[in-house]
């Protein structure tokens, strides 16, 4: 059957273009022979080259003059195919003769010439019956093909703009797609149905190793990053302390290594927090950072080490640090009774998991001889210890606000952030890693998705965190352990959008008894009263009416000594 008049034209067309382009690049390549060689030896510019042939080649494919299979159709099918795979051989010949194999010197716009030459020389293939020839060309095609998307869906995922150098690769994702389904369709006809149902087999099994390769090694190496992180300028820093000065860097991290998910006691917003016990004397909390050290400077580390020196009853302990690039590891003294924020609301899966995560604990702290504090049964928070826990972090945000130079702002102040010693001791934990974490964002951006009802109203107008927003949020978790109920609950926007506007009703109609914690069955009204009002003392809209940390604390201190 004699081809159309219109495909003849078509054809000539093309022809006569490819020929005009041909004699253009002879030319450059005779008056511009330096440009063109460094073209060449480059392993990220697109090597034009090696275009012309592919062109010619596909060309060739749908000839009207031309039958598949004679002597003229098979010289001009080799003469057009060797320089792709010339080009093959070139890339991965450079790929791995360098000292470092980047993958972004296989996944470049010389690639996508191949990845086109690869598939038309598969379709090539097929039409001459060469079908492990067409197979392996269009496997090799489809491989750059991966690997380009991938290497670019790397670079905008990192929102690293693309090189102009690259920006050529565009075109492969238009043109591709439809040269492979020619290529597979003419593949895919030369096959019968046992050999196509072996190939798919055998592709099947290949990308299942491939994949299972790569899990497995993801797994290892997150399981040795700690240790591959020390061996590429990771630091360790260990505070002077009785529990410190038999406990190596080495060995820490060691036990580092072997942390699972099952101990996991704690989360946030800044990192996570493991339960880390290293012999039979000693047990840590180590708080794994979600950002690593790679753009901080050593103000980072001032911050970490001035952490260190803060030593107070009240006041988590910092025992040491480690910084790596991947991220970092805070160490702190382990609090077995965990956060207020357990005890008051534990019905929270969040909180259930965490109780269950200190009982591990206590169990397997008891066997090794660690005193966790604990018997057998949980101690029902009553009255007295609450006030026990309002004085104890009261006493350690006054220290930061008052004693330590410069002095402290804490920032993050929630009932998450006080936890509790083998003797329900308050302890104030995190602070200053809200600025740690994000030196150069304001604080309200920071936090306000973790901890929006412990704010300041004035966060939300100035951005500045000053000691008296402290106060406010020291407030909130007086509220807290007066009423039961996190800031958020439904009961506190009753008579308001504040809890100052709620906790000021409260006070006014005197019904502090029907807003005191329903599983308090015992307690003294007149102190509950006094409580009440140093809470709506905190929480007044004007931060200048608000009392200090020193002034709270005396208020407390006197109300807690009729509980001693």
């Amino acid at each position: 059957m004699l081809p159309s008049a219109a495909f003849v034209m078509l054809w000539s067309l093309a022809l006569f273009t490819l020929v005009a382009l041909c004699l253009l690049y002879a030319a450059r390549c005779l008056f511009r022979f330096r440009s063109v060689r460094a073209e060449f030896a480059h392993h990220v510019g697109v090597n034009y080259l090696f275009a012309p042939w592919i062109s010619w080649l596909l060309l060739l494919q749908s000839t009207p003059f031309l039958r598949p299979h004679t002597r003229s159709y098979l010289l001009l099918c080799w003469l057009f195919s060797l320089p792709i795979l010339a080009l093959d051989i070139k890339i991965y010949g450079q790929w791995f003769t360098k000292g470092k194999k980047f993958l972004s010197m296989v996944a470049n716009p010389t690639s996508q010439i191949t990845v086109i030459g690869n598939l038309v020389g598969a379709r090539a293939a097929a039409q001459m019956g060469w079908r492990e020839s067409a197979v392996c060309m269009f496997s090799l095609g489809i491989a750059h093909y991966l690997v380009l998307f991938v290497t670019l869906y790397q670079r905008f995922l990192g929102s690293d703009s693309l090189p102009a150098m690259l920006r050529p690769v565009f075109f492969l994702f238009f043109a591709a797609p439809s040269m492979a389904s020619l290529a597979w369709d003419s593949i895919s006809s030369s096959f019968d149905t046992s050999c196509k149902m072996l190939f798919f087999l055998s592709l099947f099994l290949f990308a299942s190793v491939i994949i299972v390769s790569f899990l497995l090694y993801k797994i290892w190496a997150r399981k040795h990053r700690i240790m591959e992180d020390t061996l590429s300028g990771g630091k360790m820093v260990m505070f002077r302390s009785p529990r410190t000065q038999s406990l190596t860097s080495k060995a820490f991290v060691k036990k580092t290594m072997k942390l699972t998910n099952k101990d996991i006691i704690g989360s946030g917003g800044y990192g996570t927090v493991y339960r880390l016990i290293i012999d039979d004397n000693s047990a840590f909390a180590v708080k794994k950072l979600n950002k690593g050290n790679t753009d901080r400077d050593r103000g980072f580390e001032r911050e970490l080490n001035a952490m260190g020196d803060i030593k107070h009853r009240n006041i988590v302990t910092l025992h040491g640090y480690y910084i790596a690039p991947q991220f970092n590891l805070l160490i702190y003294e382990l609090m077995p009774n965990g956060s207020l924020d357990a005890l008051l609301h534990g019905n929270s899966v969040q909180n259930i998991f965490s109780k269950l995560s200190c009982f591990q604990y206590s169990h397997s702290a008891s066997h090794k001889g660690i005193d966790t504090g604990k018997s057998g049964k949980e101690k029902p928070l009553d009255w007295p210890s609450r006030c026990k826990i309002a004085v104890g972090a009261a006493r350690g945000l006054s220290y930061l606000h008052h004693d330590c130079i410069p002095h402290i702002i804490h920032r993050d102040i929630k009932s998450s952030n006080i936890l509790l010693d083998q003797n329900m001791e308050a302890r104030v934990s995190d602070f200053g890693l809200a600025t740690l974490m994000e030196p150069d964002k304001s604080h309200v951006t920071t936090i306000a998705a973790g901890t929006f009802g412990y704010l300041a109203p004035e966060y939300f107008d100035s951005g500045r965190a000053t000691t008296k927003g402290d106060v406010y949020s020291f407030g909130v978790v007086l509220l807290e352990l007066l009423t039961g109920k996190r800031p958020t609950d439904e009961s506190f926007i009753e008579e308001g959008t504040k809890p100052v506007t709620w906790v000021k009703a409260v006070v006014k109609d005197k019904r502090e008894e029907h807003a005191i914690d329903s599983s308090l069955l015992c307690f003294p009204m007149e102190e509950v009263k006094k409580v009440f009002n140093i809470a709506e003392k905190c929480l007044e809209s004007d931060p200048s009416k608000r009392p200090t940390m020193a002034a709270l604390l005396k208020m407390l201190e006197q109300i807690n000594q009729t509980n001693l």
